[in-house]
């Protein structure tokens, strides 16, 4: 798993690799939990903080992919129960 001290380094990241079923960003691991099928919105939870980001594109499908990524950190997210958080 890949690590990030920042927003930008993820931003990054994920401009040229994708996204990953899990993100370690300030030492806080984040669980894929959430993607829209029109490919504009990914959404991360992590249990034990109650944090989230949020990724934002215009279409993860098309041409550009990731290229326009916008993630947003927020806090007191709604989890899920019906999948397994690593953190």
């Amino acid at each position: 798993m890949e690590e990030f001290n920042n927003i930008n380094e993820l931003k990054e990241y994920i401009k040229l690799n994708g996204t990953t079923d899990y993100i370690k960003l300030k030492n806080i691991i984040y669980t894929m939990d959430l993607y829209d099928f029109k490919g504009e919105t990914i959404t991360y939870g992590n249990k034990r903080t109650s944090k989230g980001l949020i990724l934002e594109t215009s279409n993860r499908y098309g041409i550009n992919k990731f290229n326009d990524v916008n993630i947003e950190e927020i806090e007191n997210v709604s989890l899920r129960n019906d999948i397994a958080y690593l953190d």
